[in-house]
């Protein structure tokens, strides 16, 4: 069985995948560019149950980029 073929079409495959999820634009991402600082405003906090009956925080944040608001 010859796996050097096999290989490379399921690598072949990956890629154009990732690139057709990224609308076929490469990615942007460069370890020494400069980033971008911004400020939030926290919305709500909040406490909720997780595995094992762990107590995790929720938090809900507002922040501005370029005039658009994003919620996360």
């Amino acid at each position: 069985m010859k796996t050097a073929p096999s290989i490379f079409a399921i690598v072949f495959i990956g890629i154009v995948f990732y690139l057709g999820f990224n609308h076929f634009k490469l990615p942007k991402f460069f370890f020494f560019e400069k980033t971008d600082k911004t400020k939030a405003i926290v919305i709500d906090a909040d406490w909720i149950y997780g595995v094992k009956g762990y107590r995790l925080q929720l938090v809900t944040y507002e922040f501005e980029v370029n005039d658009s608001i994003y919620t996360d």
